[in-house]
């Protein structure tokens, strides 16, 4: 009888096969660790201005700090959000177009908003009637970054600010 053929070849393929698989468990970690966890920024709500008055509509411009906390930009692709003064709805809305955030450095994002008079009268006469005194503000948003398999970045504040109109 004759002893059975064993081939040579496997060995190498099967060691092979292993050191593909330690490699490529060794890039994904490493693409996993160097994609640091993002802190999201910062927003403060800086200013409201009245930049428009008409019968059927007004236009405002709300004005937004950004500070970016993180060691690296933040390049913004979109950003959402949502303002309340005095406690009613005020504004809310969606940006289209690109900023950047620079690394522990500050953005200021200005945003035209338009109210309709029918709709908001009694707050727009309350805040009209507020200018030159402080009310209170809470501002909700989010950035979605201009980076891979990156998600959304959530933003809130809240305080007082001067009405100047």
């Amino acid at each position: 009888m004759s002893a059975p053929i064993t081939s040579h070849r496997s060995a190498p393929r099967f060691l092979v096969s292993w050191l593909c698989c330690g490699v490529m468990a060794l890039v994904l970690s490493g693409c996993a660790l160097m994609r640091p966890d993002l802190q999201p920024p910062q927003a403060t709500l800086v200013a409201v201005e009245l930049t428009e008055m008409g019968l059927r509509q007004q236009r405002f411009r709300l004005v937004i700090d950004l500070d970016n906390p993180n060691a690296l930009a933040l390049p913004v692709n979109a950003l959402a959000y949502s303002v309340m003064l005095d406690g009613a709805p005020f504004a809310d809305g969606r940006t289209e177009g690109g900023f950047r955030v620079p690394a522990g450095g500050r953005e200021r994002v200005r945003l035209t908003v338009s109210t309709d008079l029918l709709r908001s009268l009694e707050q727009l006469q309350g805040l009209v009637m507020a200018g030159g005194r402080e009310v209170s503000y809470e501002l909700d948003g989010r950035v979605w970054l201009d980076m891979p398999m990156r998600p959304s970045l959530r933003f809130a504040d809240s305080g007082n600010i001067n009405l100047d109109f």
